[in-house]
């Protein structure tokens, strides 16, 4: 079993620690045993980064260790008022500034999310790094943001238009995210991520630098992602008081490895009491049908939704728990593993595609070994005032963080049949 990465780096508008940060994480997977392959410079052009992308999907083999790593700008357009739609994410190549109507340089979402569901076909055991935002700010003093000025929206969404058109399959990718693809990300969906000068002197992305160290820190010891993010928050707290990194995906995984580990029981809580809206149905035929909050009858095979609208007058952040036919618990909102947060008056639905609306549900499923049905099995909405990961209160095995968490939890319990 060969571990292979592929790094890019696209230093472009001002950043300048860009090939510091792949020198770094170079080092960093060189350490672990992964044969490392970088782009950079033209190589990180757009053209550049999907033929690379397509050579480490070539390469890859079944339970590789695969690691896909970008230090560089971030780009986010938002729709105008007139024509409402997705906000649409890009990386920003090296030759982005040669953008012209009808040719986008940038690399979207839905393009990226389309090689990954390529890539963990191939192999389960896959981690994604992006040191780069995911909303537009300015650059503030000693550090620079790492995201652009604003884009025009119908450029970026009249690109994907004519990839589809193309064939990119975008309805491959799961609404809930890749959940064989660990995501390690600068920052949550509005907030900026920065560069700055290190303790060394060197310029650098402020994750990259706290996620080399804490990797370093860790040797080999058995930890999960989840159980790695709690320093390196810390140490890009230290630095960026409001950039917070997140584990998306399967973060309870050991590092570098696709198995998981089952998450533990919740610590303490202390009720919030938020005043929120709280619906759930069952999907049929890309239609949703709604559903009691208790003793609705479902099957494996079905596919469910659930609805949270914020009807208080602060921001709320909402994650759910599902719980099996065995009340083992597992994290479903693994794209907002610290909760999608909702401003008053602000609905989310679990469920649906992000990119294009499509309501495609969460899948329910029976484990091997339940033996006969039907069970009884839950989800649990988790309602908290700040970023609260249900995983991100243990570190490493289990072990609860000190203090009880303030937090709201809303069951919607039903019987599955196998």
């Amino acid at each position: 079993m060969g571990r292979i990465a592929l790094l890019i780096g696209a230093q472009t508008y001002r950043l300048t620690g860009v090939g510091n940060d792949v020198e770094a994480m170079a080092g960093a997977l060189a350490r672990r045993g992964f044969a490392v392959t970088r782009a950079e410079g033209p190589e990180a052009a757009r053209a550049g980064i999907l033929d690379a992308y397509e050579r480490l999907i070539r390469d890859a083999r079944a339970g590789d260790p695969v690691v896909v790593y970008f230090s560089g700008h971030g780009g986010l357009a938002r729709p105008p008022r007139t024509a409402p739609g997705p906000k649409l994410q890009f990386l920003v190549p090296t030759d982005y500034d040669q953008s012209r109507e009808g040719d986008f340089r940038g690399v979207t979402g839905p393009e990226l999310s389309v090689l990954l569901v390529r890539l963990t076909s191939v192999t389960r055991n896959v981690t994604v790094i992006l040191d780069a935002c995911h909303a537009a700010h300015a650059s503030r003093g000693p550090v620079l943001v790492k995201a652009l000025p604003r884009t025009p929206y119908l450029d970026v969404a009249a690109h994907l238009e004519r990839l589809r058109r193309c064939g990119l399959d975008t309805a491959a990718r799961d609404a809930l995210g890749n959940p064989d693809a660990v995501r390690i990300v600068a920052c949550g969906r509005e907030q900026p991520a920065f560069e700055f000068t290190n303790a060394a002197g060197h310029r650098a992305g402020v994750l990259t630098d706290a996620l080399v160290a804490a990797l370093a820190a860790a040797g080999e010891r058995p930890v999960t992602w989840a159980g790695l993010m709690a320093p390196v928050r810390e140490r890009v707290r230290a630095a960026i008081p409001f950039q917070r990194p997140e584990a998306e995906g399967p973060a309870l995984r050991a590092l570098f490895e696709d198995a998981a580990v089952p998450l533990p029981p919740p610590p303490t809580r202390a009720a919030l009491g938020a005043r929120v809206t709280i619906a759930w149905g069952v999907v049929v035929a890309g239609a949703a049908r709604p559903l009691p909050a208790e003793g609705a009858a479902l099957r494996a095979g079905d596919r469910v939704y659930v609805v949270v609208r914020n009807d208080g007058a602060a921001p709320i952040h909402v994650s759910m728990l599902a719980f099996d036919a065995l009340a083992r618990p597992s994290l479903v909102t693994t794209l907002d593993p610290s909760g999608a947060v909702l401003h008053p008056g602000e609905e989310h639905v679990i469920g649906r595609d992000e990119h294009d609306g499509r309501l495609g549900g969460i899948p329910l499923t029976w484990p091997a070994d339940a033996g006969p049905g039907p069970r009884p099995a839950a989800f649990a909405v988790l309602v908290s005032p700040a970023p609260t990961a249900p995983a991100e209160r243990y570190r490493d095995f289990g072990t609860p963080a000190a203090g009880a968490a303030r937090m709201d939890v809303h069951r919607l319990r039903f019987e599955l049949s196998p």
